[in-house]
């Protein structure tokens, strides 16, 4: 999903994208930017295309927008309804803080508020369109 404020991210920090095939539905992602990169390696459900930048970076806002919400972990897991007494829980916690960081890091503080704020009038507008 490529949006304009998808598109104006890309070309102000100046982002670029590899992406190689490890197997079946299984990709090593790398955006990269003048200020570091950001190395993912995904999974694709059966059906769908390989990732693009433009996707790979509207879901890293969405996971920087929704971790940015709580305080702490321990309101995340009773907002979401998570166990914290699972490793996993807790893994996918830091996981979501770490893409939050790394993304900071590889747009520019400055880019990234940009960026959040694109999403949320995004957001705004496809809420107030009746459908």
């Amino acid at each position: 999903m490529t949006t304009d404020f998808i598109a104006e991210t890309i070309a102000d920090a100046q982002l670029t994208f590899e992406v190689e095939k490890i197997s079946e539905g299984y990709y090593a992602c790398q955006i990269t930017s003048p200020l570091g990169e950001m190395k993912r390696k995904l999974r694709m459900k059966p059906g769908y295309e390989p990732p693009t930048l433009g996707g790979m970076l509207y879901h890293y806002v969405l996971i920087a927008q929704n971790i940015s919400e709580y305080d702490d972990m321990f309101e995340w897991a009773d907002d979401t309804n998570r166990d914290l007494t699972e490793a996993e829980t807790i893994q996918e916690f830091k996981q979501m803080v770490e893409d939050e960081i790394n993304l900071r890091l590889l747009l520019s503080e400055e880019t990234f508020q940009n960026l959040l704020s694109g999403l949320a009038i995004n957001q705004a507008t496809n809420n107030a369109v009746p459908r």
